[in-house]
């Protein structure tokens, strides 16, 4: 037994959808329009679109890179003065020779008066009494000098703390004024960067609006076959025929169809409508 199976032919159906009569009437006179402008090229603009700093914002960013030092050196100053107090420099009068000039003025009139006053007394009082060099002399002496180290102590150790405290207190307010110090040395950069800001924004909207105007210009011309195509696609299309194909050349009927149709899409395509 012998089969006489073929291969399988592949068929395909085809629906189109027929332009109406209107339609034609407006869409058939557009395709040499829209063949001229798909061969005309557009014109650049021919201008920068980004606008760059303007002389107002670059003086700005110069003033802002010199208060940036001013600012440092006083931050530096800050933490100068910071590290100072850490170390306790500011307490000790051997590395602080202000310190040290006002113990030595607030200790001369002890030392002066034990000199000249209280120790001549008690020597003169010993004389008197006829006991020179005696051992209540001596003591009234000893006595004497005690008196006069711890008023020195007292008058040296109260004068560091008031001179800390001081210290301190002008120290507190110098750091506490750096921030706002700061913002001051930058307000007239910022001030600068914000109107050259402004005047670039308003260049740049005109740039971008004499863009769209050249640009609008360059279509103008194309407009009104825009609009027409646009009519012409909202108008409800003619009748829908749906055609069978099997492998072999086709009708010249049909190609012609699909051809129409072709030509017909490419123009809504270019047009933008779908």
């Amino acid at each position: 037994m012998g089969g006489g199976g073929g291969t399988p032919q592949q068929t395909s159906s085809t629906t189109v959808q027929e332009l109406s009569p209107e339609q034609r009437a407006i869409l058939e006179p557009l395709i040499p329009i829209v063949t001229q402008f798909g061969q005309t090229p557009l014109e650049p603009f021919g201008k920068d679109i980004v606008q760059p700093f303007n002389p107002a914002e670059l003086a700005a960013q110069q003033q802002a890179l010199i208060a940036s030092r001013t600012i440092e050196t006083n931050v530096g100053q800050a933490g100068d003065f910071t590290r100072f107090l850490q170390s306790q420099e500011a307490l000790d009068p051997s590395t602080n020779p202000a310190l040290q000039a006002n113990i030595d003025a607030a200790v001369r009139p002890l030392t002066q008066s034990f000199a000249e006053t209280i120790l001549p007394n008690i020597r003169g009082q010993e004389v008197v009494a006829g006991q020179v060099g005696g051992s209540r002399g001596r003591l009234a002496e000893q006595s004497a000098v005690d008196t006069l180290l711890r008023s020195i102590g007292e008058t040296s150790s109260n004068i560091v703390g008031q001179n800390f405290q001081n210290v301190l207190s002008a120290g507190t307010q110098a750091l506490s004024t750096v921030p706002g110090t700061a913002q001051t040395t930058l307000q007239p950069a910022q001030v600068g960067a914000s109107v050259g800001e402004a005047q670039r924004a308003l260049q740049q909207a005109q740039l971008q609006e004499e863009a769209q105007r050249f640009g609008a210009e360059q279509l103008k011309a194309f407009a009104p076959a825009q609009a027409a195509a646009g009519v012409a696609f909202g108008i409800p299309g003619g009748s829908t025929t749906s055609t069978g194909t099997a492998p072999g050349p086709s009708g010249p009927g049909l190609a012609g169809a699909l051809s129409s149709a072709s030509s017909l899409a490419v123009i809504g395509k270019v047009l933008g409508l779908f």
